[in-house]
């Protein structure tokens, strides 16, 4: 079963039908995937000890992992008397996976063994890549990386701007003109490879929950880029929504545009790379590189520009104004952000923490955090978990 399947994006909890036996042979299987996955090596009678199979249920299914290469035997162990136990231990370089991270102005696509370790990525220019044009180049792309690896490609994950339903159909993508789109059962037909497809802020939320340094079940992921959105974690699940577009804030309108026009302006209005472009004149508006951008605002900053200053001072407001309303309405204590908005330093997130406290008031609790992400290429690698939820059960 998937995390991001319909019931589970809800987060529902009825059971709606018995287990059959096979789904038990599929979840005792992926019970002891995850067990060797989570060790460096580990022995049949370890397994058995965790998970609470019988030896002889885990020995059958180590041997049919052994036969399809996902396991390996590594060596024994030291004898506590008795006959040395054999060691297991994921095949890493067995399978490989394939990451594709769809950006405004450049695409990455990665090539990662089964311990998500990036083996190599490429990266290339995705200017005017839109509509039908936008597939044929990413089918392309993905196909450049299937041909570099000699092994067996498990899956593709691919992390694209957008509302994304679960079966990797991307309702609306407006960066990219999708509409509709349905980018993972073409890519699966045409490589036949199973592919997965996540809205980035979401594959970014996944990684961070996992592999992050925050030890909670629940957190807001907040991608700041060419544009803003919000991956939601909610009792350590990836929630989505009734039609999977939870944490689209970036056409939320704020209380009051911060640049005296009297105007309602959106979060993305103040705080995204395009805002802070054609605020502080940076490049051409037409072609907004995110990393370029936040990377000169961090030097005009350093260099006590008063308007990169204000500018910083207002984006920070604006997204402290929209996670007042987030925390509050869904009590979550952990806000971790991301992307290249990440250039701008303390100052920006001191903005966000200050406006919070200001907007909740009396209501804001202490206890939340605003900090930055702690996982390098947070999407790669949670494109990467997506494929190995969806594959092998695994996380």
């Amino acid at each position: 079963m998937s995390l991001y399947e319909h019931s589970e994006a809800r987060g529902g909890l009825r059971v709606d039908k018995k287990a059959t036996r096979t789904d038990s042979k599929i979840q005792n299987r992926r019970f002891v995937l995850q067990c060797i996955y989570g060790n460096p090596s580990t022995s049949r009678a370890d397994v058995s000890r965790t998970t609470g199979l019988t030896r002889a249920t885990v020995s059958e299914i180590v041997s049919d992992l052994l036969d399809e290469g996902l396991v390996l035997e590594v060596g024994t162990a030291p004898s506590g008397g008795g006959k040395p136990p054999t060691l297991l231990a994921i095949a890493e370089d067995s399978h490989h996976l394939i990451t594709v991270r769809l950006g405004a102005s450049r695409w990455t696509g990665s090539l990662l063994t089964l311990r998500r370790r990036i083996i190599r990525s490429t990266t290339v220019n995705s200017a005017g890549r839109r509509g039908a044009p936008a597939i044929d180049a990413l089918r392309e792309f993905v196909g450049e990386l299937i041909d570099s690896t000699p092994e067996h490609v498990l899956g593709i994950g691919i992390a694209t701007p957008g509302t994304v339903t679960p079966d990797g159909m991307v309702r609306e993508a407006t960066m990219i003109d999708w509409h509709g789109a349905e980018v993972g059962e073409l890519l699966t037909e045409h490589f036949s490879i199973p592919t997965h497809v996540a809205n980035d802020a979401n594959a970014i939320a996944l990684a961070e929950h996992s592999l992050g340094a925050h030890q909670t079940n629940d957190l807001l992921a907040i991608k700041i880029g060419t544009g803003v959105g919000m991956g939601v974690i909610v009792d350590g699940r990836p929630f989505a929504g009734e039609g999977f577009a939870a944490g689209e804030i970036g056409h939320i309108s704020i209380l009051a545009s911060p640049f005296g026009n009297g105007g309602h302006g959106t979060i993305e209005d103040v705080t995204s790379a395009v805002a802070f472009a054609r605020h502080l004149g940076i490049g051409d508006p037409s072609f907004v590189d995110s990393g370029t951008v936040f990377r000169e605002t961090a030097r005009r900053l350093a260099a006590g520009d008063g308007d990169a200053i204000e500018m910083v001072d207002n984006g920070g407001k604006g997204l402290g104004t929209v996670l007042a309303m987030a925390t509050g309405i869904l009590d979550v204590k952990t806000v971790v952000v991301c992307g290249p908005v990440t250039q701008l330093g303390e100052a920006f997130l001191e903005s966000t923490r200050s406006e919070m406290v200001a907007r909740a008031g009396p209501a804001h609790d202490p206890r939340t955090q605003v900090v930055y992400g702690t996982v390098d290429r947070a999407e790669e690698h949670g494109a990467a978990m997506l494929v190995l939820i969806r594959e092998l059960g695994i996380l």
